[in-house]
């Protein structure tokens, strides 16, 4: 196929009809998507970003009935990379 749809676009340009062309189809076919528009990008913004989805994953876990703070496969990847570890010569 042609590329000349590409001319005089910026990387930029592309990543950006990309991104709403991947929401449009995920809903289209009936898949959630959401897209966030930050007015401004810097530490705080993103700040309010991470705290958003840290409590949005709390309240998810909550609901679904999965504690979301249990982290029961952790403390045996701990040992079992500490195992591994020994294991090599």
């Amino acid at each position: 196929p042609s590329i000349g749809y590409l001319a005089g676009r910026t990387i930029g340009d592309l990543v950006d009809c990309e991104q709403r062309a991947t929401v449009e189809a995920l809903i289209r076919n009936g898949r959630p998507a959401r897209v966030m528009h930050l007015p401004k990008l810097d530490e705080h913004a993103l700040g309010q970003l991470f705290m958003h989805y840290m409590l949005e994953t709390i309240i998810a876990g909550h609901l679904l009935g999965v504690d979301p703070f249990d982290q029961p496969a952790v403390e045996e990847g701990k040992v079992l990379a500490r195992e591994y570890l020994a294991q090599m010569v």
